[in-house]
């Protein structure tokens, strides 16, 4: 046989209520904080497939750019990025002038270090030979967590992404 004792509650509903309100607005502060403090992860996001100057690994770009390969970025970028438009009309008519200087920086092998030993958020801080041949970059942040959903694991050595504001 099961015999029931009435309890009585410490507090009210109320209380209890306010106290849980108050965590839960602490932890959004916290939160809040921390990403407009600059804590939040940066991730480069890959668009659709007509979008990338890469579709499979079959088409992957090597660095040190070849000349050919150079010329394919080239027609990439006069495309605006899109490979459904390259060959046609330019939708970028400066883009030899823009972009001439960094696919010829991308050809040359020293150009290609960059320095991770001490985390940098410029990009310019890390990569101080290819900055060195073309102004695109000054001033722009460096994306650290680049991830490739076409690999089947993370890559070595770990990519670094930078975009000049349009790429």
């Amino acid at each position: 046989m099961t015999a029931w004792v009435p309890v009585r509650c410490r507090g009210n509903v109320q209380s209890v209520i306010a106290d849980r309100s108050r965590a839960w607005k602490a932890v959004l502060a916290l939160a809040l904080l921390a990403v407009l403090s600059g804590c939040a992860v940066k991730y480069a996001v890959v668009r659709e497939e007509h979008f990338r100057s890469e579709v499979g690994r079959r088409d992957r770009i090597q660095l040190p750019l070849s000349e050919e390969s150079a010329r394919e970025l080239l027609e990439f970028v006069k495309a605006d990025g899109d490979r459904t438009k390259m060959h046609k009309a330019e939708a970028i008519l400066n883009a030899e002038s823009v972009y001439g200087s960094l696919l010829k920086a991308l050809q040359n092998p020293q150009n290609l270090t960059a320095s991770t030993k001490n985390p940098a958020k410029q990009f310019c801080q890390i990569a101080v030979e290819i900055c060195g041949q073309t102004r695109l970059f000054r001033g722009r942040p460096a994306v650290m967590d680049v991830i490739d959903a076409r690999e089947p694991g993370p890559v070595f050595p770990y990519p670094i992404a930078v975009s000049d504001g349009r790429f």
